[in-house]
């Protein structure tokens, strides 16, 4: 008998596919991690669970990929970042492991993935995982754009995006959500709704060098997301060089090489595939992110491995925490420098550690209970979806 509190029977009959676009298993962004969390639960309370794929590697030509999405999309009337992730290797592995294999339940795990629930019978259940509110999200980047051309381009693409995610709701009727603000601002046409915060199952990790309790801060996430690069950028550009001590910013995830030689108290690491390796090198964790939406999964795993933080309201959406003060929130410009230059304040986050009651917020055991009765519903629910 599989763990997870689940109806034996059902448990051992079930069958279900977890369609997601690319496989990574390194970790490298936190969408992958929140994923892959998913999956490890649902493996854990019900016998057949198998994943599918879009991209089985990593996508090359990745620039010809999105011009030929943009150009598609506006022939077709679906969003770019649909057809990005259209394919008829995919389509057929997906209708083998769905149609062939008798699939009771199909999840389609970020909402691009949903172009391919045309393929699935009405008479199997399925649920959509809406990592982020795609439309916000790309709201806010269309207006970043300098080119105007290029504004009025992805205003119409955003357009697409927002009916392709309202038909998508319409028809997969079950929604796992990040955020409850975004689940309680998400359409009524949503037959069910369920919010699943990141969750994690690992020893926390230590703090490597405790000398130097104070001095450093770091941000870890991948480098070529770009809400990540914002919010690198302003911190880099806006905050470091106001700063009159002598505090090392650390950098860790793809992409974070792009600023080795920015400014002098900058560090960069790459990619760290060891997690306390990475989680090791300080103490306290910010991050000033000020655009994207759904929750940020390392500011989640930063509070789970019981790291203070100093992070902008931005970066704490959607999460449900007490006030913490190993929880410093700052806004302006003027607050971050405030709070940086103040070597005493440094000190004090350095030996401080998050409430209970708000690192228990990420525990596997705690939202996966929640996720496996979800499943467990939908599965047995007396109304056939259409």
């Amino acid at each position: 008998m599989k763990s997870g509190n689940c109806d034996e029977l059902l448990c051992s009959s079930a069958r279900l596919i977890v369609i997601s676009h690319v496989k990574d298993e390194t970790g490298a962004n936190g969408g992958s991690v929140y994923t892959r969390s998913v999956v490890d639960i649902l493996k854990g309370a019900f016998m057949d669970v198998q994943t599918v794929y879009v991209h089985e590697k990593q996508i090359k030509w990745k620039k010809l990929r999105i011009i030929a999405a943009f150009l598609g999309a506006m022939v077709s009337g679906l969003p770019a970042k649909a057809l990005y992730f259209l394919s008829f290797d995919a389509a057929r592995r997906i209708k083998l492991a769905a149609v062939a294999g008798r699939a009771d339940l199909v999840i389609f795990d970020h909402l691009e993935t949903s172009i391919y629930s045309r393929m699935i019978s009405d008479k199997t259940r399925t649920i959509l995982i809406q990592h982020n509110d795609e439309v916000k999200l790309h709201t806010s980047r269309g207006r970043g754009l300098k080119w105007r051309l290029g504004r009025n381009m992805f205003a119409s693409d955003v357009a697409r995006l927002a009916k392709f995610q309202s038909r998508s709701y319409e028809r997969i009727k079950n929604v796992i959500f990040l955020s409850a603000d975004e689940s309680a601002a998400a359409e009524s046409s949503i037959a069910s709704r369920f919010t699943l915060l990141p969750s994690f199952d690992y020893q926390p990790a230590k703090v490597r060098d405790s000398s130097r309790a104070g001095k450093d801060i770091v941000f870890i996430g991948n480098m070529n997301w770009w809400p990540n690069i914002e919010a690198v950028n302003w911190f880099v550009n806006e905050i470091l060089g106001l700063l009159d001590n002598d505090v090392t910013f650390h950098l860790v995830g793809h992409g974070s090489h792009r600023w080795s030689r920015s400014n002098l108290r900058v560090k960069t690491h790459g990619f760290l595939e060891n997690r306390d390796e990475a989680w090791g090198i300080s103490p306290i964790f910010i991050a000033p992110i000020r655009l994207g939406a759904g929750v940020n999964i390392k500011v989640a795993e930063a509070i789970y491995n019981g790291r203070s933080l100093i992070a902008t309201p931005q970066a704490l959406r959607g999460i449900p925490f007490e006030k913490d003060e190993a929880i410093v929130v700052v806004e302006s410009k003027a607050d971050w420098v405030e709070c940086l230059n103040d070597p005493l304040r440094l000190e004090e986050l350095a030996v401080a550690i998050p409430k209970d009651a708000n690192r228990d917020l990420f525990k596997r055991s705690r939202g996966g209970r929640s996720l496996v009765k979800y499943v467990e519903k939908i599965l047995t629910a007396q109304v056939v979806q259409g």
